[in-house]
Parts: structure tokens; sequence; C-alpha cells
């Protein structure tokens, strides 16, 4: 009875999450996202409800983002960035093979 409700439940989470648009990142370098510093590497990114969840492994961070719609595809995924205290925070990331534009200034 206990694994068929664990087998459950984990389903159900699992819907949840999938319901979410999912997106992949790359950094090249020390990026800041929420005031939470990140290293280079790939991390995922879910969006919902004007939040977005981001992180690799036990690294994650939620901060709100603005979900926006640019009038062309964007043909690679690419990030920018603002400099600020010397470390590079991000502002958007605009999502290859879509036209989305994940902005993380202002409010959701």
């Amino acid at each position: 009875m206990k694994l068929t409700n664990a087998v459950l439940f984990l389903c159900a989470g699992a819907l949840a999450v999938a319901g979410s648009p999912s997106y992949g990142v790359t950094f090249f370098e020390p990026s800041v996202v929420a005031g939470k510093e990140f290293r280079e590497g790939e991390y995922r990114i879910t969006v919902k409800d004007g939040r977005a969840g981001m992180g690799a492994g036990k690294q994650r961070v939620e901060t709100p983002v603005r979900v926006e719609a640019g009038s062309e595809k964007f043909k690679t995924t690419t990030v920018r960035y603002h400099r600020a205290d010397g470390k590079m925070t991000v502002e958007e990331i605009h999502v290859g093979g879509t036209n989305t534009r994940l902005s993380f200034t202002g409010p959701a």
C-alpha cells in the first residue's frame, strides 16, 4: 500500500512539472541569477506562474521572470548580462529555436 502511494505521488509530481515549459542554458562564465552565483556549466530553467526555477543538482534558485515573445525566432540561446560589482548578472535569456525571451529584470 505504501509503495502504491509513493508511486502515485511521484507520478503526480512528474505530471505537474511536465506541464511547465523548460529550457536549457549554458553559462560560459560565472553568472549571477537572483543574487545566487552559478559556475560555468549547463542549467535547466522551468517556468511556471511567472516564476523561474533554475539550477543543477543541489544548486537551485527560484525568481520572478517575465516571459516575452520576440518578433522572430532566435537562432541560438544567448544570455544578456549586466556587470554589477564585478560580477555578471543575468538580465535576459533568448531561447534558441523559439521566439521566447526570459527577462529577469523588473516585476514578472
